[in-house]
């Protein structure tokens, strides 16, 4: 019965761009064994981690300085 009620395409536009826009994220990985590959996407986002936290710490107010200037 739901199969019948769920006609049509199942993900949208954005399920695409996100997608897209990882693999373009990990290009340079791509091609790399599979152990290779997931040892590299892992490093890309330590690295990705910790320049966030980086930058978070050298915050001076109580909440994110985005949400401040809104």
């Amino acid at each position: 019965m739901f199969v019948m009620l769920c006609k049509g395409i199942r993900y949208g536009e954005m399920a695409s761009n996100a997608a897209e826009s990882f693999n373009n994220w990990i290009k340079e990985a791509r091609n790399l064994p599979i152990t290779q590959m997931v040892d590299a996407i892992r490093m890309q986002l330590i690295r990705k981690m910790f320049a966030r936290r980086d930058h978070a710490n050298k915050w001076t107010e109580l909440i994110c300085p985005t949400f401040k200037t809104m």
